[in-house]
Formats: C-alpha cells, sequence, structure tokens
C-alpha cells in the first residue's frame, strides 16, 4: 500500500471539488445596467423599445442584449413576440 497514490487521490478530488465552485463575476456597465433595468420594470418589453427609450441604436441594444445572454446575467423565455425577459443579475452594491 502506498501513502502517496491516496495523496494523489484525495488532491486530485479536492481540486475538482474547488473548480466546481468557482464562480464568475462580471461588472456591468452603464448601458448594460439601463438595459437590465428596463426590463425588471417591464420583462415584455421590446428591443425596439429599450433603444428608443435609452436613446439607442437598435443594434447596439441588440449587441448588449446578447452579451447579457451570454454572461447570463438575462434570459428570454417564451417566444419573441409573446415572451418575457427573466433577469438572473443580482443588484451590484
Amino acid at each position: 500500500m502506498s501513502f502517496v497514490k491516496k495523496d494523489e487521490i484525495t488532491t486530485q478530488a479536492t481540486t475538482q471539488e474547488r473548480t466546481d465552485s468557482v464562480q464568475t463575476v462580471y461588472t456591468l456597465l452603464e448601458t448594460e445596467l439601463s438595459i437590465v433595468s428596463l426590463m425588471k420594470k417591464e420583462p415584455e418589453i421590446s428591443q425596439k423599445t429599450i433603444a428608443d427609450e435609452l436613446g439607442l441604436n437598435y443594434n447596439t441594444v441588440k449587441y448588449y442584449v446578447t452579451k447579457l445572454k451570454r454572461m447570463n446575467v438575462i434570459e428570454r423565455e417564451g417566444s419573441s413576440q409573446k415572451g418575457h425577459w427573466l433577469v438572473k443579475h443580482k443588484d451590484q452594491q
């Protein structure tokens, strides 16, 4: 029986455990926070309406919405016509 092998197995399991619990933290830009805020207030809001209310180009809003989805801050539930936004982002303090 070898203690070295046992230590290697324990180390591997411990490392794997720590890796599973790592979370990525993002800092949202002012524009992203404005978009998320509108989605919280009005979950059925369209990207076009967001663009109009914030005075942004539609493609700019589309870019930020895609980015926020990739960062797992927001999610669209339902269709593009009848769906609504789910905001997973917790307020930063």
